[in-house]
């Protein structure tokens, strides 16, 4: 047999189910007062009326789910009906009370204040919707205005490209233009030269027709003189347009053959001729009296300067221009007060015919000293063509036979048809002051008043008359030195210009002190055509 039969099965002990029934007489039987977890409605409590044991469950739980402890010990006796009625009188009378009140006084206003509050949350809520359609409303026209800038970009790009298209195309037609004003200009210098070569050929041929008329006979050779024309030179007019290149005025020279035929019956005549003769204070002056007085910067006298003393010129002719003589200078009125300027008849085309015309003229002033006439080129800068520029005579070429072809060569202003018209002659070893022209004889009346006192002209120390010669400083020692534009200490009060203060400044005064290195000096200017006085 095995163990399990033998073994009888163990037996429920009765013990504990007495303690059981005895524990179930000790449990509640009233009402059970758990609240119930319902969101939607709360204080609710549970609907058991009585506690009974659920035995299917461990411990003490009633059937309605909830603990022991939640019931109540006991039922509770029924209440009487009178309470019952009094208390149902009492929510009647609280009831109406409540009614009147919500109609009348306090209750009333609560009830408008209520209702006010409920308009005014759809109000706001109205309000907030039309806010919000109103922002989005906004941000889609925001986004169209963007989309517009976007557009306006590409057709200001594609503007401003056509724009610079056009004006590339302005400017090439302003070129255009500048450049047929140019040959326009050049056209019209060109029919001017012209002009002036017909003028001298029919000059020159009056002259040999009266020439012919007075000579008893003819030989081969004079006839070839005669029908010969003065070799005019060419005008090297200046061109202001780059892309063109105009042809100059004027037909070709004659031949050289008939040239020198021409210059040897010329010379054979010794007719007179004329020419416009200025005697200048000093051979060191660059420009001359007669001409208008301007006010350049130190750049421009540099370039000026270096010009007068570098510039080797073919011609000497001077060039037509916008400037005009200017004879209102008080040293341009002293120089013809006292006969620096005058218009001389030479007998000869000889240097000696020369000389003595000079000497007849100038014999007063020139007192038996040494003179020399001074060499004159026409600055070719833009700002200054046709300036004549004066400087003294090569040291080659002094004392050399200073007849007519040596002067047109080297030291006249020429006319376009080849004529001497003004020459310019210095002291070759001294110099003329304006005390000493003061003192010479008056050769022109009614120009006295140029010789007050002038702070321009005159030194600052006003000597008597009655000082040495020496101590007088040259008429034209107002200049800056040409070697060298740097001012020293002795010439930063000078005045830089020969013309009066009214003709630079329109000041009585005189010039303040300049704090440049290089002074502004004036130049003098002259035009086409020196007119004789």
């Amino acid at each position: 047999m095995s163990s399990a039969e033998s073994s009888p099965s163990p037996r429920p002990l009765p013990a504990p189910v007495a303690r059981g029934l005895a524990d179930e007489e000790n449990l509640p039987s009233g009402q059970c007062r758990y609240i119930l977890l319902n969101p939607e409605i709360k204080g609710l409590r549970c609907a058991c009326v009585g506690f009974t044991l659920n035995r299917g469950l461990p411990g003490v739980s009633c059937q309605c789910g909830h603990l022991s402890c939640y019931h109540i010990k006991s039922t509770e006796p029924p209440l009487d009906k009178s309470e019952v009625d009094g208390l149902r009188r009492r929510i009647q009378v609280l009831e109406g009370q409540l009614d009147r009140e919500n109609h009348t006084g306090i209750g009333s206003a609560l009830g408008d204040v209520v209702k006010r509050l409920g308009e005014l949350e759809e109000q706001v809520e109205g309000n907030k919707e039309d806010a919000s359609q109103e922002m989005r409303d906004c941000y889609r026209n925001l986004n169209l205005v963007w989309q517009s800038v976007g557009q306006l970009k590409e057709r200001q790009a594609l503007y401003e490209s056509t724009s610079v298209l056009y004006d590339e195309r302005l400017d090439d037609h302003d070129d255009t233009l500048q450049r047929l004003g140019d040959r326009l200009i050049d056209f019209d210098e060109a029919s001017m030269a012209l002009e002036e070569r017909v003028e001298a050929l029919e000059y020159h041929d009056v002259r040999e027709t009266q020439y012919s008329q007075h000579r008893p006979s003819s030989t081969a050779k004079s006839e070839q003189s005669k029908n010969t024309r003065w070799p005019v030179t060419q005008r090297d007019w200046p061109s202001s347009s780059r892309e063109t290149e105009l042809p100059r005025a004027g037909h070709a020279p004659l031949p050289s053959s008939h040239a020198a035929a021409f210059e040897g019956s010329e010379s054979k005549q010794a007719e007179p001729w004329t020419v416009h003769v200025s005697l200048l204070p000093t051979a060191s002056q660059p420009f001359p009296f007669e001409v208008s007085v301007l006010k350049v910067p130190s750049s421009l006298l540099h370039t000026v300067n270096k010009l007068r003393l570098d510039c080797v010129l073919p011609l000497n002719m001077s060039l037509p221009g916008p400037l005009g003589p200017s004879k209102d200078t008080n040293a341009y009125k002293r120089c013809l007060s006292r006969g620096l300027h005058q218009m001389l008849a030479v007998g000869g085309s000889d240097s000696e015919s020369f000389a003595t015309a000079v000497a007849k003229a100038f014999g007063s002033l020139l007192r038996g000293r040494a003179w020399v006439p001074l060499q004159a080129r026409l600055c070719d800068a833009v700002t200054l063509q046709g300036l004549p520029m004066l400087r003294p005579l090569e040291a080659s070429l002094v004392g050399s036979n200073y007849d007519l072809e040596f002067l047109q060569r080297h030291c006249a202003v020429c006319c376009p048809n080849g004529k001497v018209e003004s020459l310019y002659i210095a002291l070759l070893s001294d110099s003329f002051s304006w005390h000493f022209l003061r003192r010479s004889p008056c050769y022109l009346e009614g120009l006295e008043a140029s010789w007050e006192y002038d702070s321009l002209l005159d030194p600052s120390e006003n000597l008597e008359d009655g000082g040495d010669e020496e101590d007088r400083p040259s008429a034209g020692d107002i200049m800056p030195p040409l070697p060298s534009l740097k001012r020293t200490a002795s010439e930063m009060s000078r005045a830089p210009s020969f013309s009066s203060p009214s003709a630079v400044d329109g000041a009585e005064c005189s010039r303040p002190k300049l704090q440049r290195t290089c002074i502004q000096a004036p130049l003098e200017l002259r035009r086409h055509g020196v007119e004789t006085v």
